[in-house]
């Protein structure tokens, strides 16, 4: 499912067993930022156990960072888990970073 973005492509896939990838293609601006904040949102009200958010590149703008924590945070709270990679060189999980 595509989400309707002013400057990122913003991809949502539902895979099976509760899991969720959104795929986070450009760097986000501030408007960006708000409807990916929205979407997670929205996969964090299903309850999955697994999602997923895949950056195209290492961007790192305080934004993206409070809205991949504060998901990260939530998702923690209702007993499943984020992860964010990239995809840059190679696949690597940053959630760490955040």
């Amino acid at each position: 499912m595509r989400v309707a973005s002013p400057t990122i492509d913003l991809v949502v896939h539902r895979c099976d067993r509760g899991r969720v990838v959104v795929r986070v293609c450009g760097v986000p601006g501030r408007s960006d930022a708000a409807i990916l904040r929205r979407t997670l949102d929205d996969e964090l009200d299903r309850a999955p156990d697994l999602l997923v958010v895949e950056l195209d590149r290492a961007v790192s703008t305080p934004e993206l960072r409070e809205v991949l924590a504060t998901a990260r945070d939530r998702a923690r709270c209702a007993g499943g888990g984020l992860r964010v990679v990239t995809a840059v060189g190679h696949a690597r999980e940053i959630t760490d970073l955040l």
